[in-house]
């Protein structure tokens, strides 16, 4: 009986995956999504951690986060 709720299990991920698979991924789509501006998740994900979001690879960005870990770390050396 375990087994095969094992089997029935693996047999449901491996019709799941087929279904992400189908998917066309690729450079140009996801540079598309990367540039909506109307998308409010992204919106909020600039507000938490700085203009990072849009561009990952500069590194004059400040963030919410990078702002508390810098205070975090002042604050704990002696």
């Amino acid at each position: 009986m375990k087994n095969l709720l094992r089997l029935l299990g693996a047999l449901a991920l491996m019709l799941y995956s087929v279904h992400l698979l189908a998917n066309d991924m690729n450079f140009t789509s996801l540079s598309g999504a990367a540039k909506r501006s109307g998308d409010l998740s992204r919106q909020m994900l600039v507000m938490i951690f700085g203009d990072i979001v849009n561009n990952p690879l500069h590194p004059t960005h400040t963030s919410l986060i990078g702002q508390l870990f810098f205070f975090s770390t002042a604050l704990s050396l002696p």
